[in-house]
């Protein structure tokens, strides 16, 4: 019956009916000993055994197909898309960046579908109107929306959704401006993250005040991009009221780049312009990933993983 099964959906990811796989099969062995569609039929019924030459072949089909296709690199936590929200009250400190460098990884780097979107509060939207045309540009699905829109937005399963909560929203959902909506009570992603440079007193202090306010609903990280190094980034954060060796802190820093300028593709299939930066927010996506209990995989060792792989392992990994 587990083959049978196995041969079921090793056909539908093929796209051969009962009588393509007869004919294939037949011409496959080059015997007088023909493959009659009747035989399929009572293999996929589980009323004879599934021949094992054929298992063979179709795990050899099956092998050489995920081989010469992009494979899903990112094994979810669950079986819905993955929803990130990059959010801080002040402005400039990244976070547009951040949304974008972790959307260009997820797109060409780990093979997923991406959609990248813009929280917007409305008097803002023609501030924000070119913000997306780059993106856009890179064939990332991209949406400006209203934040009701936004909250009724989820991703779909094997989709990640990443959400560049505006920092007007941000500072209403805490009473910073006397607008006081709480659009982030109510907007529920699996992780947020909150960039700032936590050397500098401003950022570090309106950081502390979005985390201690406690609007944030689902896990945060924390992530230093500094300017320049310092030594005494701990005393700092300290100040504000925030502990660096805390769950919500990112094990880890991402400095930013001196000149300023974009470092990502600026078309499809290009090579990021700084690859420091590529690999920072590489490792920066499999961090909320893996936080979250999901995994990301290698695209080298898979390869050479799916060679020794049983053809219920290779269906495993759609």
């Amino acid at each position: 019956m587990i083959d049978s099964l196995l041969l079921k959906k090793s056909m539908k990811y093929l796209g051969l009916s009962a009588a393509a796989l007869a004919n294939q099969f037949s011409e496959f062995r080059r015997t007088s000993k023909c493959t009659e569609v009747e035989n399929i039929g009572r293999w996929l019924s589980g009323l004879d055994p599934v021949d094992s030459s054929l298992m063979d072949w179709m795990t050899k089909l099956v092998r050489n197909k995920m081989l010469s296709q992009k494979q899903r690199l990112v094994h979810m936590p669950s079986s819905k898309g993955l929803m990130i929200a990059v959010a801080s009250p002040k402005s400039g400190v990244g976070k547009t960046t951040v949304a974008k460098n972790l959307a260009v990884i997820a797109k060409f780097s780990l093979n997923m579908k991406t959609t990248l979107v813009q929280a917007t509060a409305p008097e803002n939207k023609e501030i924000v109107s070119g913000e997306l045309e780059e993106m856009q540009d890179l064939r990332i699905n991209c949406a400006r929306l209203a934040p009701d829109d936004v909250l009724a937005c989820k991703p779909e399963a094997g989709e990640v959704v990443i959400i560049d909560v505006c920092a007007d929203l941000a500072a209403e959902s805490i009473g910073i401006t006397p607008k006081h909506e709480a659009f982030l009570l109510l907007l529920q992603p699996d992780m947020y993250l909150v960039p700032a440079d936590f050397d500098r007193p401003q950022e570090s202090a309106a950081s502390a005040l979005l985390v201690q306010a406690g609007v944030m609903q689902g896990p945060i990280q924390l992530l230093h991009r500094p300017r320049y190094m310092r030594t005494d980034t701990a005393a700092r954060v300290g100040y504000a009221g925030l502990d660096v060796s805390s769950e919500i802190f990112c094990p880890f820093f991402i400095p930013q780049t001196i000149s300023g300028k974009n470092t990502r593709p600026r078309r499809p299939f290009e090579r990021w312009q700084d690859e420091d930066q590529e690999g920072h927010f590489n490792n920066l996506f499999e961090h909320l990933v893996c936080r979250l209990g999901g995994a990301v995989k290698d695209p080298r060792s898979l390869k050479s993983d799916m060679q020794f792989m049983s053809l219920k392992e290779l269906m495993d990994l759609r």
